[in-house]
């Protein structure tokens, strides 16, 4: 007895709040039906029609389809206005409403004279290949139908697994304009794989049989300052001696008592000054050979390397 109570409490209160909200449904379409015949006078079909789908959905009803109907007559959807108008005859003709069944059937006809179609011919026969108008897909049975449209602008695209998209735009026009899309056969699809570099390897020309070649030049450079430093001491030798002997006649010196001793001391200071100018250049060339000889490379690169690749080439080795 208790677990039929708590069934029947239960199935009331489902009922209850059923009732409830089938009274918030129709509160709520009521509210956008007035909304949308307040628009419609005043001339606003844009902002209408959308109220009078969104009350019908809510709370479905003859008379609310029926302005519907006639809203998007008005606002130039000829296919909307036609497919909304059997949608009543249908409705109104169950409900035994035969006047208002009449005049939507009577009202279809008319706007079925003025329909504009569109006929989509698939041509290509790829597993898996999708038709959407608008984004809704078309059965295939519906390929190379007349599907009434309403006038304007409609995309269409067309797709299948491993091939390339294919879209276009059609412009349907008024009174009873026919045409036809025909949907080519998809490209396959180019999957692109980046592409692996190419390396080969470039032996390096054979290397000479002698070191490089500043080595021996820095030992010649070496060996001309050298000479140079010894002929600058040889210089210096003289010059000494020359000095010396010029002391001889010249005891008061830098005076001299002789014609000798003037020429000696002369003689001693040109001496002087070869020997020091010899022995700068000579170590200059002393010290730029032994710099030749000991930065020359003693040895080769083994390797070459040659990348060349999508992004560009360059070079490697070892060395």
């Amino acid at each position: 007895m208790r677990r039929s109570l708590c069934i029947l409490q239960l199935s009331a209160a489902l009922l209850v709040a059923q009732a409830a909200h089938a009274q918030d449904a129709k509160a709520r379409a009521e509210a956008l039906f007035e909304e949308a015949q307040s628009l419609m006078k005043k001339g606003d079909l844009g902002s209408a029609c959308p109220k009078f789908a969104a009350s019908q959905k809510l709370d479905p009803a003859v008379g609310t389809l029926i302005n519907l109907a006639t809203c998007y007559e008005r606002q130039g959807k000829t296919a909307s206005a036609w497919a909304s108008f059997h949608e009543v005859a249908i409705s109104a003709q169950r409900a035994g409403q035969d006047d208002r069944a009449k005049f939507a059937t009577k009202r279809a006809a008319d706007l079925e004279k003025k329909l504009s179609r569109v006929v989509i011919k698939v041509t290509g026969n790829a597993s898996g290949l999708e038709v959407r108008l608008d984004g809704t897909v078309v059965d295939s049975s519906e390929w190379g139908s007349a599907l009434p449209l309403d006038p304007g602008q409609h995309a269409i695209d067309v797709s299948a697994p491993g091939k390339r998209k294919w879209s276009t735009t059609v412009d349907v026009g008024t009174d009873a304009m026919r045409t036809e899309v025909a949907v080519p056969t998809l490209a396959d699809e180019i999957i692109t794989t980046p592409e692996k570099p190419v390396v080969a390897e470039i032996e390096p020309p054979p290397a000479p049989s002698s070191s490089s070649p500043l080595r021996p030049i820095g030992l010649v450079v070496g060996a001309v300052g050298l000479v140079g430093v010894g002929v600058g001491f040889g210089f210096g030798i003289n010059a000494k001696s020359k000095n010396d002997e010029a002391l001889a006649h010249c005891p008061q010196s830098p005076k001299c008592n002789d014609q000798q001793g003037v020429d000696l001391t002369n003689d001693a200071k040109a001496s002087a000054t070869a020997a020091t100018i010899s022995v700068i250049v000579g170590g200059v060339l002393l010290a730029t050979g032994i710099t030749l000889f000991l930065v020359a490379p003693h040895g080769k690169a083994k390797s070459v390397t040659a990348i060349i690749g999508p992004n560009g080439a360059g070079i490697g080795g070892t060395f």
